[in-house]
């Protein structure tokens, strides 16, 4: 396939041609620190919206029931904690993510899993941070997947064709399946 030099090859996700990366590694993890970026702002932008309510709240505490200005002050806390979390996981972005890669599932790791009660198939990146954000790359959604999730610590050190069993929650009596359809 000729290429100019601006444009990227076209998604091979089911195809056999193996030359052609499925996906750039490098626009999947900028993209994930845009995502990443903007879950921060928000939870900065919630933060202070906490605080003004708190700060807006008409007087001093009267009892133990009048606790806008408490909740508030606890909620502006936590959500200012957690973009501070965020900000130095991105900080330290470009560094955390391996220079190379293996076969092994790791940080980095770009995952096509199957889900082998329901046969759902799905992409996963694996990072530090930002469980329950997704991208699009063409057709394809990947959904970012924290390396320390219960998934995600399961199937770091796996390989292609493996098995991952795991119970999502203690008190689960459903064991999850899945298959490792793809490593990159």
């Amino acid at each position: 396939m000729t290429q100019m030099k601006n444009e990227r090859p076209e998604l091979k996700v089911n195809g056999s041609d193996q030359s052609e990366p499925r996906f750039n590694r490098t626009e999947i993890k900028e993209r994930f620190k845009l995502e990443l970026i903007k879950v921060r702002d928000n939870f900065f932008n919630s933060a202070n919206d906490a605080n003004s309510v708190a700060n807006d709240a008409e007087g001093a505490m009267q009892s133990h029931s009048d606790t806008t200005k408490a909740q508030q002050s606890w909620l502006a806390n936590a959500l200012g904690g957690l973009g501070k979390n965020l900000d130095r996981v991105l900080a330290d972005w470009d560094v955390t993510f391996p220079k190379e890669f293996s076969d092994k599932i790791g940080l980095g790791s770009i995952v096509f899993l199957k889900e082998l009660g329901y046969g759902d198939e799905e992409w996963f990146y694996l990072m530090p941070f930002g469980g329950g954000i997704s991208i699009k790359i063409g057709d394809e959604e990947i959904k970012g997947l924290n390396i320390e999730s219960v998934l995600g610590r399961n199937l770091s050190g796996g390989e292609k064709g493996q098995q991952v069993e795991y119970q999502a929650h203690p008190n689960d009596t459903e064991i999850q399946r899945f298959r490792i359809l793809e490593v990159l």
